[in-house]
């Protein structure tokens, strides 16, 4: 495992028990989403070269799907975020495919290295939405006064 994996994923962990904390059921089934997908990523290593690329768009394309059918459904602006992050991804991975191997490969990390930002939004939205909700909810209580 790369140094770029091994990073990722250990920030991925790391958030996805602030996220947890801070997200309500749909953001809930939305990181269980993006958790599988990053599972089923990891296994795609057990393939060969083109396999590999071939189902890592799949996946990328599905939680892409996934996530923009959220965002849109969503009341959170962070979503809409994580989704444009998301078909970056699948655009870039798409490049990455349909050019020689050399090149590809560029492609190929630059549609990688968008997880990291994504999730970043992801976590400093849910932070931001959670203020909110609470300096509404402190704002409104009779008994704070």
């Amino acid at each position: 495992m790369t140094i770029v994996a091994i990073g990722f994923l250990i920030v991925f962990f790391g958030l996805i028990g602030l996220i947890w904390q801070l997200a309500d059921r749909n953001d809930h089934k939305m990181m269980i989403a993006i958790t599988i997908a990053i599972i089923a990523t990891s296994f795609s290593g057990l393939l060969g070269e083109f396999e590999r690329r071939v189902l890592v768009r799949i996946i990328d394309t599905l939680l892409a799907v996934g996530i923009t059918y959220y965002a849109l459904k969503s009341q959170r602006y962070w979503a809409l975020w994580f989704a444009g992050f998301s078909w970056a991804t699948v655009f870039l991975g798409l490049l990455a495919f349909a050019l020689p191997a050399a090149q590809a490969d560029i492609y190929f990390f630059a549609s990688t290295a968008l997880a990291f930002p994504s999730l970043l939004v992801m976590a400093i939205g849910l932070v931001l939405d959670s203020r909110s909700k609470s300096r509404r909810l402190w704002e409104t209580d009779p008994s704070a006064g």
